[in-house]
């Protein structure tokens, strides 16, 4: 993804990237994995301690939309669906190649 290319109403980049949690292979995107992040991902670092499951984020930032784009499977399980709806009323979109 290139920053440039995002557009945004309100506010600057910085504000949506503070808005914005990703999660990779190796669990959330922080500070602390800095040195080791590809360049891409650099900007979302956010600083919270490592996270290294989906569940365990959830849990941890309650984030009001989940997004699945990396095509791994059995990544949004039960367990994830039913933290998420601890905290937000849940619709479930599945996109399929």
């Amino acid at each position: 993804m290139r920053l440039g290319n995002i557009k945004i109403d309100r506010g600057p980049l910085e504000e949506a990237c503070k808005k914005i949690w990703l999660v990779d292979s190796k669990g959330l995107i922080v500070h602390f994995r800095m040195e080791a992040l590809q360049r891409f991902k650099k900007p979302w670092a956010h600083e919270k301690k490592p996270i290294s499951s989906l569940l365990d984020a959830v849990k941890s930032i309650k984030p009001t939309v989940l997004i699945g784009s990396s095509g791994v499977g059995k990544t949004f399980t039960k367990e994830v669906v039913e933290a998420m709806t601890a905290f937000n009323e849940v619709i479930s979109l599945q996109l399929q190649n």
